[in-house]
């Protein structure tokens, strides 16, 4: 029987080019080894072996192909990746009719050369998948974390928001909206380095805050935001309860940058959700609302959102 076929390093047959007689169902699933008799197979395993052997790796660039002849059986044998091609030429060829069989060892060659250079292809999409995953997950951090504070970013906020309510539906949440009074001069007088480091410290006193269930976010520049979930009931102690724990974790002592002690103050707006509304884009917009009425009436205090910007 004559054949070309591609088997795994046992010689089992997975894939049948072409056979005469055409019999590929007869060999795929076997070893076709089991086509030759015991002397011829032993042999073929043994060339197998030694071909095997000299292998470093699944592939060796440049491995000739090995010729076994025993008895009439007639192979030209060649590792390819992690499998073996093999043709294989009947007792009824002669010497003119392997020889030009053996025309198919140039075609071979260039079956080992295309597959070294789809594995250096595949190594370098490897290579670019793992910087394209980097490069992704640094996206998600910079689109969760806000770069400069490590906070929540203005990219997830909402989704965080979101999260924190879809957890624990039906209960009353306050959204706290706070801008940085005077800050604009820190930046004029200092340097927006300077600037940076003053925020980069707001952020990590807004961090210590001790409320469970809050999202503690960077809106923008010198805007922060607060958002408390998970209350049965608001009402005037809940908002002066969030305006002490703010005072006291991060306004009460000034904010040193290179050796200046710079005060804390902010404006800061309280709207709730669940009673002011249950739409998140607008009980931001209500608690800002109510942030700008805190700086109306002098800054660095508080004011929660009555309806009557809502017009």
């Amino acid at each position: 029987m004559e054949f070309l076929l591609l088997s795994d390093l046992g010689g089992i047959v997975e894939k049948v080019f072409w056979s005469r007689p055409s019999e590929p169902d007869a060999l795929l699933g076997h070893s076709f080894l089991e086509r030759f008799l015991e002397e011829e197979r032993s042999d073929i395993a043994s060339a197998m072996e030694r071909m095997l052997a000299s292998r470093t790796d699944h592939i060796v660039a440049g491995m000739e192909p090995i010729e076994v002849r025993s008895g009439d059986a007639r192979l030209i044998l060649l590792p390819v990746d992690d499998r073996l091609l093999v043709l294989s030429v009947g007792p009824s060829s002669d010497d003119g009719a392997f020889q030009e069989h053996m025309s198919v060892r140039h075609q071979f060659e260039l079956i080992q050369k295309l597959n070294n250079e789809l594995v250096n292809t595949k190594r370098q999409l490897e290579k670019s998948n793992a910087q394209l995953n980097f490069l992704n997950a640094e996206l998600n951090n910079r689109l969760v974390q806000d770069p400069l504070t490590g906070l929540v970013s203005r990219y997830q906020y909402r989704a965080e928001i979101d999260y924190l309510i879809a957890r624990n539906l039906g209960k009353l949440g306050v959204f706290t909206f706070m801008d940085i009074d005077g800050f604009k001069a820190v930046n004029d007088t200092y340097g927006h380095k300077a600037g940076d480091r003053y925020l980069v410290e707001f952020a990590e006193r807004l961090n210590r805050i001790p409320v469970e269930n809050t999202v503690k976010m960077r809106i923008s520049g010198d805007e922060f935001g607060l958002f408390t979930y998970g209350l049965d009931r608001v009402g005037p102690e809940v908002y002066e309860d969030l305006w002490n724990r703010l005072a006291d974790c991060v306004l009460r002592n000034p904010i040193v940058v290179d050796g200046v002690a710079l005060s804390v103050s902010v404006s800061a707006g309280m709207a709730t959700y669940g009673i002011d509304t249950d739409d998140v884009f607008l009980l931001i917009d209500y608690a800002d609302r109510a942030m700008y009425e805190a700086k109306r009436h002098g800054k660095n205090r508080f004011r929660v959102y009555d309806g009557k910007e809502a017009s």
